[in-house]
């Protein structure tokens, strides 16, 4: 069992620099809003490349490493140079899917109703995964994404229909909450709360479950998992996560961490929630900064 956290205000990435041999760094809401990096990213990002301290990015993300590896350079400035992988829960998702589908279905290539915005569902069309684009002919149904601007009642047909058929709802993330460009919005965890209310299964294979921490493990080539440091916006998904998984963990108080806390709170206020919650028996972070700076 994990040592009990009591979070402790850090003043920026230097002063935990020396107490970690390895950080696994979210995407969305730390490294950057969608719009812009935040400041000090690439400096934290440089100096942890100069200290030799291996960095692996770990995201809910429902696009692939190469997708998410190209936006990164392209609109960020963050060169894959900069960190040692990146880890997508989507991709982690549909290779388990392939490698496991007969195991967890009964089939080696199931039949998958996919849920995705935009182009998202093009990670399954480029799989040996079967799409099929009614859910009453499916092996599962799998969550990649959502209009944020949807309400997840919109979603109630296919969802009764999967619910009927008994199959499970497979998803790459379950956040409460997702960082977009225009903003913070509620996750895909309105979906997948409306599934279970309605008598599905849910299998998550994103943070905080530990599918895809094995990998950053395997990536961080044998670090212990207490000296390494997990940093990111969301306390269910990458708090708990981090936690669950042995590593040390941090919150910053950028991405949707500024809709949980208040900027108008002071460090102090916000750590004094934190110790409520984790009296009441809530996991908390084991640092608290103001950014990944």
């Amino acid at each position: 069992m994990h040592k009990t956290t009591i979070t402790q205000a850090a003043n920026g990435i230097a002063e935990l620099s020396e107490k970690y041999e390895g950080f696994v760094l979210d995407q969305w809401g730390v490294l950057h809003d969608g719009n812009m990096p935040y400041p000090g990213v690439h400096e934290v990002l440089t100096n942890l490349r100069q200290a030799r301290k291996p960095v692996v990015i770990l995201t809910n993300s429902s696009k692939t490493s190469a997708v998410n590896e190209r936006r990164l350079a392209d609109r960020f400035r963050i060169d894959r140079d900069s960190y040692d992988c990146l880890v997508s829960s989507a991709e982690v998702t549909v290779e388990v899917l392939q490698l496991r589908g007969n195991e967890l279905f009964g089939t080696r290539f199931p039949r998958v109703f996919v849920v995705a915005d935009g182009t998202d569902a093009t990670i399954v069309d480029n799989s040996s995964l079967r799409r099929v684009f009614d859910a009453k002919k499916a092996d599962l149904a799998l969550l990649l994404s959502v209009d944020p601007h949807q309400d997840s009642d919109s979603y109630l047909p296919w969802i009764k229909d999967a619910c009927f058929r008994k199959i499970p709802l497979v998803c790459c993330s379950a956040d409460q909450l997702t960082v977009t460009p225009n903003g913070v919005y509620e996750g895909l965890s309105a979906v997948t709360t409306k599934y279970q209310e309605y008598g599905g299964t849910v299998i998550n294979f994103g943070k905080p479950e530990p599918y895809c921490y094995e990998i950053c493990q395997t990536a961080l080539k044998g670090i212990p998992p207490a000296k390494v440091l997990a940093i990111g916006d969301q306390l269910e998904s990458d708090i708990n996560g981090a936690k669950r998984n042995g590593f040390d963990a941090g919150l910053v108080r950028t991405g949707a961490a500024e809709t949980q806390f208040s900027a108008a709170l002071s460090t102090t206020q916000v750590l004094a929630e934190l110790e409520h919650r984790r009296q009441t028996g809530g996991v908390v972070p084991d640092w608290l900064l103001s950014g990944l700076s």
